[in-house]
């Protein structure tokens, strides 16, 4: 017996497109890779807030160098800390022009 509304939304779904195979093993091992940089933080690595300028770190960070870098025509200091606990390599992205500058874990 036929329903008696026929609307689009009644009909059997599309199939989304096979993405995932034509991505390839390149971007599992990325993902693999983050979630293991992830898991080698301690604690209070875990709860930096990442790029948000003026976010506080933690006291076992260990200021090691820093420099200077342009963006948009503006010089923006960029500092590098290393963490004594866990020895995680943080950089600290001061750029006034730009909340979402801050920490991130530059990859290696």
């Amino acid at each position: 017996m036929l329903h008696r509304y026929t609307s689009h939304w009644l009909l059997p779904a599309l199939a989304p497109p096979a993405r995932a195979a034509t991505i390839g093993p390149m971007t599992d091992k990325y993902k693999a890779a983050a979630e293991a940089r992830e898991a080698a933080l301690c604690e209070p690595c875990r709860g930096i807030q990442r790029n948000w300028r003026r976010a506080p770190g933690h006291a076992e960070l260990v200021q090691t160098q820093n420099w200077k870098e342009e963006r948009d025509g503006k010089p923006v200091t960029i500092t590098r800390h290393r963490c004594d606990r866990c020895g995680s390599i943080w950089d600290y992205e001061n750029d006034k022009n730009n909340q979402q500058a801050g920490w991130s874990l530059p990859t290696r």
